[in-house]
């Protein structure tokens, strides 16, 4: 009796169990989860009614679907941006002779950030007070000989006009004299300070920049078609590009569309309190926006026919 190779009876115990597997009709955990009943169908014939197989009957697994009521989200790209962002810019001219605070540090409404020198603004304003002072005599004299008829009206008057301008020139000079402390409009960090000791500051020249980190945003561009669903105060979620998820409340929608996107702003408040978000960093804004009826299918068993529409197996 000839010998029979060990690999062969090995392939045929294989071939026999695959053989027994596909006909006992249970199928394994890639089914997609539409575990259900089999049940007999026809196959469909071809346009003219004639076909070798027409008519023919084969199992196939069904089951019953219901539908679920699930929220759909209206998604937005966008990015964090902090709520207020100051440049603390010059007043009048000077040179800067103190730097208080450095940059990126936490600083309170009215910290100074940068101070200028005075310069002969004490002087001034000492020849300002004492210019009040003799116009204030000037016009007390005028008062008294105008009510006892010594005194035309037109020169009361114009003691008076000396008076008031003395007056006025001394608060420019204590204005002037304010200014050259710069100081933190609110509660924040300092993000810059292109200043330093010695530089010589004109008007306008930036000597910090403070940012107002808590509450923080998010800021996104809605599409034309789904900024009517978005209402405002409606809770939504952002994912940042870090991987960390924040919860907001939509703050903003923009009433006018970009002329270039033709989309609209949207702003959602986040909550910062350890300072942790920085500005700039991609996030993805999730809003809830309607309630619908749908049905959990795996990707699996989607399909797509001859003219590209999407179908089930």
């Amino acid at each position: 009796m000839p010998r029979i190779n060990k690999s062969y009876l090995i392939a045929g115990a294989i071939a026999l169990a695959a053989a027994a597997w596909v006909a006992s009709g249970v199928l394994g955990p890639g089914d997609g989860g539409l575990r259900g009943k089999t049940v007999f169908a026809p196959i469909a014939q071809g346009a003219d009614g004639a076909g070798e197989d027409a008519g023919a009957a084969v199992a196939v697994r069904a089951r019953v679907l219901r539908a679920q009521d699930r929220v759909s989200d209206v998604i937005v790209r966008g990015r964090t941006e902090a709520l207020r962002r100051v440049d603390l810019k010059a007043e009048i001219e000077g040179r800067v002779i103190g730097l208080p605070k450095e940059k990126g540090v936490k600083v309170a409404t009215g910290d100074v950030v940068c101070r200028l020198a005075l310069d002969d603004l004490p002087a001034r304003r000492a020849e300002a007070r004492a210019l009040v002072r003799q116009h204030r005599l000037e016009y007390k004299a005028a008062k008294a000989l105008s009510s006892k008829g010594y005194r035309a009206e037109t020169q009361l008057a114009a003691a008076a006009a000396r008076l008031d301008g003395s007056k006025a020139a001394l608060a420019l000079i204590n204005l002037q004299i304010a200014h050259t402390s710069i100081k933190a409009p609110f509660d924040g960090v300092l993000d810059t300070r292109p200043a330093e000791i010695g530089d010589y500051l004109q008007k306008a020249d930036v000597c910090g920049t403070v940012v107002d980190q808590d509450p923080f945003l998010v800021v996104g561009h809605v599409s034309e078609q789904d900024v009517g669903l978005i209402a405002l105060d409606t809770l939504g979620t952002a994912k940042l590009i870090t991987g960390r998820t924040v919860f907001g409340q939509v703050r903003f929608i923009s009433g006018t569309a970009d002329p270039r996107t033709r989309t609209f702003r949207l702003e959602l408040g986040v909550a910062n309190p350890g300072h942790e978000l920085r500005d700039g960093v991609t996030a993805e804004i999730r809003l809830p926006v309607k309630r619908i009826l749908a049905h959990r299918l795996s990707p699996a068993l989607l399909t797509l026919d001859d003219a590209g529409q999407v179908g089930v197996r």
